[in-house]
Parts: C-alpha cells; sequence; structure tokens
C-alpha cells in the first residue's frame, strides 16, 4: 500500500494522533518511509508523538522502514566539526525499528540542504524513489 502526501503537521496540529487510523493505513504497509527535517540533532516533537502512539512492539514485525533526514548544514562526519555522521544521528529509528522487528533499510540522507542546488536536489529524490 502506497500513502503519498501525508504529512503529520498537518492532520495532527494539536498533537491528538489517530491511532486506529494511522495503526490501520500503516498496518496494510510494507514499508514505513519516516521523513523529516533533522534541527540541532533532533526530530520534530509531532513525530516523536506519533511514534510513541502508534510504534507499538510487535505490531510492525516484518515490515522496512525507511528513514529520509534532510540536514540544512553540510558539517556531518567524523572529520567535521559535528564529529558524527548524519546516520549515526538516526540510530534511535535504527533502535526503535529493530525493538518493533521492522528491517530498517540503510537512511537516505540530504546534508547541506541550505545550499544545495535544486536540480541536484531533484536527482537525489529521483535514486530514492527509483525513478532515476
Amino acid at each position: 500500500m502506497l500513502r503519498c502526501g501525508t504529512c503529520i503537521s498537518q492532520s495532527y496540529l494539536r498533537f491528538i494522533i489517530d491511532v486506529e487510523a494511522e495503526s490501520r493505513i500503516l498496518g496494510a504497509a510494507d514499508r514505513v518511509v519516516i521523513q523529516f527535517p533533522v534541527y540541532w540533532y533532533s526530530f520534530l516533537a509531532l513525530l516523536k508523538q506519533w511514534e510513541d502512539d502508534i510504534m507499538h512492539i510487535g505490531q510492525w514485525s516484518g515490515k522496512e522502514m525507511l528513514v529520509a533526514a534532510s540536514f540544512g548544514a553540510n558539517n556531518y562526519g567524523r572529520g567535521q566539526s559535528v564529529k558524527y555522521t548524519a546516520n549515526e544521528l538516526l540510530s534511535p529509528f535504527q533502535a526503535t525499528g529493530r525493538l518493533t522487528g521492522m528491517k530498517y533499510l540503510k537512511p537516505f540522507t540530504v546534508t547541506g540542504l541550505r545550499a544545495l542546488p535544486m536540480t541536484t536536489l531533484m536527482a537525489r529524490l529521483g535514486n530514492i524513489a527509483g525513478t532515476s
């Protein structure tokens, strides 16, 4: 099942997650794609609320989890000022995937988004969608 264009920040402005609806929709999916911007080495509070409310142990067993995260700066890496790679900062998602029995796929990350030309971004997005 493909669920495109769903944005939890528009659906749940008051942080009240419709657990039954989300569980039903995601329960029918083979892959869960979690896409978000990273701010201050973390993800948005609403995404954490969504995760807390619907990611119950065992419910997602056998499904794939793909994290797609964007980072505004381009200073992620062992030799850079942040000292951590973008993928390392996403390790809580990997831990959640393992805890819930999901297959954690290699994350799709974009760093330096603020300075990235649109053509480069679109080419990278085509790679994740399998259209390029």
